[in-house]
């Protein structure tokens, strides 16, 4: 990744911090990002996803002095896609990268980064898996890798990388000891970085665990004068009734 696309790579101290977004804010968000002309019916991950890179920017333009462009990647599963035949408990990954690219002079309306968030992600359908498979896949996957090597070559935009674990089982699973009570990805620890978002569901389901990675510095920007706290509750217990 330092070698191809190095802009999204950062160097010093990160930190991990740990959102909670409850039930109730997650409805909230839906409510305030839900538009009848650009995406009735946004999802809690698309809510949530777009309300951090909100979050995320605005932090970006307290530390930095002035709004920068901006891209917000998110793994997509590309199983369950129209094109696709595989079992659904076949082992391996089939993934891609949706990216949403929102310039220093767009609004930030929770609205208006939904619909972008909404757009990338539709781009991965079925149509676009089909386009990969066949003689001619390797072509498209080399086509599509070059697009997301030049919208991340700019070294004057803040990037950051969203990956979804909600609504893929994680509470269900049993090793014989009993479903469990709190799962987690951890935090990351290293001196190369890239700012990055893990969302997990909350053990009853209707709410959102979201892992942030930011520079240390980026981070206490985050918490403080962002909206973030009005939304989620900074790294509260796993164990409590209504997680």
């Amino acid at each position: 990744m330092l070698a191809i696309w190095p802009p999204l790579l950062k160097f010093g101290k990160c930190v991990t911090s740990r959102f909670v977004f409850h039930a109730s804010a997650i409805a909230t968000l839906k409510a305030k990002a839900s538009s009848s002309s650009v995406v009735p019916n946004p999802t809690s991950v698309e809510s949530a996803s777009a309300f951090i890179w909100i979050c995320f920017t605005t932090a970006s333009r307290i530390r930095y002095g002035s709004r920068r462009p901006s891209v917000l990647s998110h793994i997509v599963n590309l199983r369950g896609k129209t094109a696709t035949s595989l079992p659904e408990h076949s082992i391996g990954n089939l993934l891609w990268i949706a990216t949403a690219q929102c310039d220093a002079e767009v609004n930030l309306e929770l609205q208006s980064l939904v619909g972008l968030l909404r757009k990338s992600l539709m781009e991965t359908s079925g149509e676009f898996v089909e386009e990969l498979q066949g003689e001619r896949g390797f072509q498209k996957v080399l086509k599509c890798l070059t697009e997301l090597g030049e919208v991340h070559s700019n070294g004057g935009a803040d990037y950051v990388a969203f990956s979804s674990m909600c609504k893929v089982g994680i509470y269900e699973a049993d090793f014989g000891w009993g479903k469990p009570m709190w799962v987690s990805p951890g935090g990351i620890d290293g001196l190369v970085f890239q700012n990055l978002v893990f969302l997990i569901e909350t053990r009853n389901g209707d709410g959102i665990e979201a892992l942030v990675t930011l520079d240390e510095q980026d981070m206490a920007v985050l918490q403080s004068p962002t909206e973030i706290l009005s939304f989620a509750a900074l790294d509260p217990s796993p164990f409590q009734p209504q997680y």
